[in-house]
């Protein structure tokens, strides 16, 4: 028997690798999954058939995720469907390059809403349904790390608003006994990655030497850390664990030293790089 045996999971973006992966790892493990997708029909319907290997109660729903009423629709046929709702898995998302001389207001305010506005509609109708011991799982991203250039500040931004909401509905929700944790995930092999890193094989070779394990993050490994953050007996709340295989973005070399603020216990970090004369 799984560690979710019983469990219903309600897994947005799974469709895409990330979100796919963890659908497959809650079905693995006992859990009924609803399968929400937008575009790619194709790929969210080889997910499913992954997923009915191991629980074949599980469904597709195609939404789309911009549209006011979808999130309540979501969950409300969840529901309808399954009579409860213990796992809300916020997995959708998507990354635009889009240097911040050409961000529009609209560009921003479809990235905010994707990353931020829809998960937090999600769980204000998840828990509605959601009894003491539920969990919801968001997503950042290791950009919050600050090592990220401007073609990507929308995201950056956004990624960092999850991490504020999720600490806030962990706050939030503890008296329900509802769980509310995020996962940062680092550079993740994708179809898009794996096609990129196909052309450009030194790329795959300097991300291997990064990190000390040698490889790149897989959505298996992902998936690994979801199950530990959804599991009926974890602790964790408001918790937001980077998955980025051990991977160190600020070389010692950007480093001049870190000055300890004994009273306040903050840390500041001065750059070694050389001043521009004024």
């Amino acid at each position: 028997m799984g560690q979710l045996e019983g469990k219903v999971a309600l897994v947005t973006g799974a469709s895409g690798a990330i979100g796919g992966a963890i659908a497959i790892a809650l079905a693995r493990e006992g859990a009924r999954v609803v399968l929400q997708y937008n575009r790619g029909k194709e790929k969210a319907q080889a997910i499913l058939d992954e997923v009915v290997k191991y629980q074949h109660q599980s469904y597709l729903i195609q939404g789309d995720l911009f549209k006011v009423e979808t999130p309540t629709q979501l969950v409300d046929q969840t529901v309808r469907r399954y009579d409860r709702l213990d796992i809300l898995v916020n997995a959708a998302g998507t990354y635009r390059r889009t240097p911040l001389a050409e961000l529009t207001p609209t560009e921003f305010a479809e990235t905010m809403k994707l990353h931020v506005g829809v998960p937090l509609e999600l769980a204000g109708q998840a828990i509605k349904h959601m009894l003491a011991g539920s969990c919801i799982l968001n997503f950042s991203s290791d950009c919050t790390l600050g090592h990220k250039r401007l073609d990507g500040i929308a995201y950056d931004i956004a990624k960092a608003g999850v991490i504020a909401m999720t600490q806030d509905l962990a706050r939030g929700l503890k008296d329900k006994g509802i769980r509310v944790n995020a996962i940062a995930p680092g550079y993740t092999l994708n179809e898009s990655h794996a096609k990129e890193l196909k052309q450009n094989p030194e790329r795959l070779e300097q991300l291997k030497e990064k990190s000390p394990t040698g490889r790149i993050n897989e959505p298996e490994d992902i998936a690994k850390v979801a199950i530990e953050l959804c599991k009926p007996d974890s602790q964790l709340t408001g918790e937001v664990p980077y998955v980025i295989g051990g991977i160190i973005y600020v070389e010692m070399r950007d480093v001049c030293r870190a000055n300890i603020d004994k009273n306040n216990m903050h840390i500041f970090v001065e750059s070694c790089l050389p001043k521009k004369n004024t």
